[in-house]
């Protein structure tokens, strides 16, 4: 009973990795020196307008004073044309503004992500993750393009293997075992999007899903969440991670 509790609970390494690699940048954000907090967020964070000044010369800046005085997350009077721009289309996964948001993300992270690393291995995992990833910054931009707000989180990948988990954890009803489900859930065949959106159980947990993000990214403060919530963000990373997920899974009985 403690050897299957145990193995309950173990993360794959790969989803510790991650995970203590986001404590480490939260702990340097909080605590380390301002400036490095600063240089980090500054560096690293994903801001829409970055890639006007990249591809729309000469600068399309917005109004950094409008930007709040209280944050260095918002002080990005340094802004200028950086082909690093795109290097932070997948790097701004890696930050959290607090650790409230870190808090969710790696809980979520370790739900979700899981069984998706448990499928596609390490390797596949990470490039499944932060194709997500961009996908979601790359949503982000293309409605909010002339924004000098910056969006950090890892929620747009981790919406991306939540999506990747409905490719297969659904099953439809069966006589099959409890234990027979559990283990076509992890190790079944993908179903085709057609199949997928003929699923009940499937549809209603997309629904759910979709409606809950919007409804935290219009009301944010409703969710008792203080600031906005990139929900374009995370529609761009479960789209992808719903239409891409086969390309990655190693398991190749597809269902039709």
């Amino acid at each position: 009973m403690s050897q299957n509790h145990e193995k309950a609970i173990n993360l794959p390494s790969v989803i510790t990795s991650l995970l203590l690699i986001f404590t480490a940048l939260q702990l340097i954000a909080e605590y380390g020196p301002h400036a490095l907090s600063q240089f980090i967020y500054q560096t690293l964070a994903f801001v829409p307008e970055r890639l006007n000044i990249l591809f729309f010369p000469p600068p399309m800046i917005g109004e950094i004073s409008n930007l709040s005085d209280d944050s260095y997350l918002n002080d990005l009077s340094s802004l200028k044309k950086d082909n690093f721009v795109f290097v932070t289309l997948l790097t701004y996964a890696f930050l959290h503004a607090n650790w409230t948001h870190l808090l969710i993300n790696g809980l979520t992270l370790a739900a979700f992500g899981t069984p998706i690393a448990r499928r596609l291995g390490s390797i596949n995992f990470l490039y499944f993750m932060a194709l997500c990833a961009i996908a979601g910054a790359l949503a982000h931009y293309g409605f909010h393009m002339s924004e000098t707000i910056p969006i950090v989180g890892a929620s747009a990948a981790i919406s991306g293997a939540i999506a990747g988990t409905i490719r297969f954890a659904f099953d439809d009803p069966s006589p099959l075992s409890q234990r027979a489900q559990t283990q076509n859930q992890s190790q079944g065949a993908v179903k085709s999007l057609n199949k997928l959106f003929s699923n009940r159980s499937a549809v209603v947990f997309m629904m759910v899903w979709l409606a809950s993000n919007l409804m935290m990214g219009i009301f944010p403060r409703s969710f008792g969440i203080e600031g906005s919530i990139a929900w374009e963000a995370h529609l761009g990373g479960f789209l992808c991670g719903l239409l891409v997920f086969s390309f990655f899974d190693p398991v190749r009985a597809h269902a039709s």
